[in-house]
């Protein structure tokens, strides 16, 4: 079986995550994450799996008929992931969401 790089590997983790918040598992999702995880959203810190979990529990609730989440760029080195995409949902509210994000994944 080939061995993936380290970048690549990191590359298919941070694209797996990123397409499944608020759509996998709790206990997948918080797999993918160390315990002293920080999520940074503008000003906005959490912490650990408690705060990826938030985050999850959010989307989930936000666009309970799913998201499509079209990646426009990846960048990717042994450290870092960064993912470029579209976040398009009907919301629970039963508006149209489309908005562009970019993320940065830090692996240990």
């Amino acid at each position: 079986m080939e061995q993936l790089d380290v970048s690549e590997r990191n590359k298919r983790v941070a694209l797996l995550v990123n397409k499944g918040i608020g759509f996998l598992s709790d206990t997948e999702m918080v797999s993918y994450f160390s315990p002293k995880v920080v999520w940074q959203i503008g000003h906005s810190v959490l912490e650990g799996h408690e705060g990826v979990l938030g985050i999850h529990h959010v989307a989930q609730l936000a666009y309970p008929n799913g998201a499509e989440r079209p990646v426009r760029s990846v960048l990717a080195d042994d450290v870092r992931v960064m993912v470029q995409h579209v976040n398009r949902a009907r919301t629970n509210k039963g508006v149209d969401y489309d908005n562009e994000y970019v993320k940065i994944f830090e692996f240990d």
